[in-house]
C-alpha cells in the first residue's frame, strides 16, 4: 500500500511516546490513501490521531496552514495552527490541517518551490519521519530525505517554511505540543490547553 520507505525501528517508539503523553486525546481517525501499486485505487484505513501544534524551537512560532494551501508561521496557536498528528501503519506520520488538508513536501526538482504546502490527499509526499533530536525537540524529515525548517533565506526579510534542508539544525527543530481541539475557542481565537512534548 505505502510507496514510501518504512520508518526506522525507533520511529515507532518516538511516535508511541507522543501518543502516550496525550493518550486522553488520542482518537481513531479514518484516512484514505492512494495505492499507486494498484493504479488509482485507494485504501481507507483507521489510524490513531492526536491534536497537536508544531512550534519552531529557534523562532518560537507555530506552523500555520491557510485554506488555500499555504503554510506560514504565527506567534500564537489559534485554529489554523492546529493539526492532527496521524500515526500511519507504515510507522510514518502525517499532519492533517484544520482545513482537512495534509502537510506535504515540495517537488524535489531544483526548479520547483521549496515551500512546505498542503494537499487535499494523503500520499508519500505527505508522510514524514518524526525524528527525536533531544529533550522536547523533534525534526520532520520528508519522503525525499530533507528536513522542514523555519528559515530566513538570503535576501528575504521574512521567515518562510521550507522543506529542503539537508540537516536538522536549530532552525529545523520543533516542539510538538498536545492541544485539546475540543477546548478551543471560536474561529480566530487562541486554541485550548497545550502541553509540550
Amino acid at each position: 500500500m505505502f510507496m514510501g520507505g518504512a520508518a526506522s525501528p525507533d520511529q515507532g517508539s518516538v511516535v508511541a511516546a507522543i501518543l502516550e503523553k496525550g493518550r486522553q486525546l488520542v482518537r481513531d481517525e479514518v484516512v484514505t490513501i492512494p495505492d499507486f501499486g494498484r493504479g488509482w485505487r485507494t485504501d481507507t484505513t483507521k489510524v490513531q490521531g492526536l491534536p497537536v501544534c508544531i512550534k519552531s524551537v529557534a523562532h518560537h512560532r507555530y506552523l500555520s496552514s491557510s485554506p488555500d494551501g499555504d503554510v506560514k508561521h504565527h506567534k500564537e496557536a489559534k485554529e489554523w495552527e492546529q493539526f492532527t498528528l496521524l500515526h500511519l501503519r507504515n510507522g510514518l506520520v502525517s499532519f492533517r490541517t484544520a482545513h482537512g488538508r495534509y502537510l506535504g513536501a515540495p517537488d524535489p526538482d531544483p526548479k520547483s518551490s521549496k515551500h512546505l504546502t498542503t494537499k487535499n490527499f494523503l500520499r508519500e509526499w505527505e508522510m514524514f519521519t518524526l525524528e527525536h533530536i533531544f529533550d522536547e525537540r523533534y525534526a520532520l524529515r520528508t519522503y525525499h530525505g530533507k528536513y522542514v525548517g523555519l528559515i530566513l533565506p538570503k535576501g528575504f526579510c521574512e521567515k518562510v517554511v521550507l522543506a529542503n534542508q539537508a540537516l536538522a539544525g536549530e532552525w529545523e527543530q520543533f516542539e510538538i505540543e498536545v492541544n485539546s481541539l475540543d477546548k478551543k475557542g471560536p474561529v480566530g481565537e487562541a486554541g485550548g490547553d497545550t502541553e509540550m512534548l
